[in-house]
């Protein structure tokens, strides 16, 4: 297998069409058929058919995809490095975070970032937490940062500590629920809670009722991204958990604390990488520059506290 052949595989995945992959990749669609052809016969397998829907990749060619996304990237980082090695600190780093991250700790972060690295190109995204594992497993992302639960990260993958916070309920600030000082008192109003909620263990919403002695909320309504929630949160009786260390950016969208009697759980924000996956110079720099600033955001917090 060649580099060339798993840059065409590649981009024919993503595209699902010879015709789109041979525009993006400057090729014409006869040569990108034959670099694909190349590479089945060169493989012994069948990696994708062609059908009215357009491509589609047969199960060698999903794991293939999976492997030649990975070994791209790596190629990419390993040039990278040799650059930054020279001492320029030049190349790309990828970071994937979750929203609460990307409110408070993004922007701080690549301001002091860009004080040694000003032409390096960076990518940020904000995903939830299965997603962004799984963009790391694929090598998509150098690294990632989120609020861990226990048992969510697997052997593979290793946990940098950042710091440690607990959660707040919020509510506009009309909330006809706003001076309610008991997790019982809430247990009929309408939580947010994440698409991809089941009611299982560990989980803020199962874990803080369960301690409570109460049942979960029966009036739920599920959310697939933070500019959503804020919606249901700032223009609906609608009512959820927050990190503590999103609250000033909250409270100025006019969104207001519950001051709840009973101690809400506190979670650990962990950077995660791949245990096998060195990161490049320019990475290990933005993660070097997350963890301080990560450090100033947790010492302002505590002296609040």
């Amino acid at each position: 297998m060649k580099t060339q052949q798993l840059q065409v595989f590649v981009t024919v995945a993503q595209e699902r069409s010879l015709r789109a992959a041979a525009r993006k990749l400057g090729l014409t669609s006869p040569g990108v058929m034959r670099t694909i052809q190349e590479l089945e016969a060169d493989t012994g397998v069948q990696l994708m058919t062609r059908s009215v829907r357009g491509i589609e990749l047969t199960g060698f060619g999903q794991a293939l995809e999976l492997r030649a996304n990975r070994l791209l990237q790596d190629i990419q980082r390993a040039r990278d490095e040799l650059t930054q090695m020279q001492g320029e600190m030049l190349g790309q780093v990828s970071f994937a975070c979750t929203s609460a991250i990307a409110v408070v700790l993004a922007g701080r972060t690549l301001k002091r970032f860009r004080e040694r690295a000003p032409f390096a190109q960076v990518s940020i995204a904000e995903e939830r937490f299965p997603l962004n594992i799984r963009r790391l497993r694929e090598g998509s992302v150098d690294f990632i940062a989120s609020h861990v639960m226990p048992g969510e990260v697997d052997g593979d993958m290793r946990q940098i500590h950042l710091f440690d916070s607990d959660f707040v309920v919020m509510a506009r600030k009309d909330h006809p629920l706003l001076r309610a000082r008991k997790l019982a008192d809430l247990k009929d109003a309408e939580w947010f809670v994440p698409a991809s909620y089941d009611g299982a263990n560990h989980s803020i919403m199962a874990d803080t009722f369960a301690a409570a002695g109460l049942p979960i909320p029966e009036r739920l309504t599920r959310y697939v991204s933070f500019s959503v929630t804020l919606g249901l949160v700032t223009e609906a009786d609608v009512i959820g958990f927050f990190p503590r260390m999103q609250l000033d950016s909250l409270k100025l969208l006019g969104l207001r604390q519950i001051r709840l009697e009973e101690p809400l759980p506190s979670l650990q924000t962990c950077a995660i990488v791949r245990r096998d996956f060195p990161l490049t110079p320019v990475a290990h720099h933005f993660l070097d520059c997350l963890r301080v600033c990560a450090a100033e955001l947790s010492g302002q917090e505590n002296r609040v506290g």
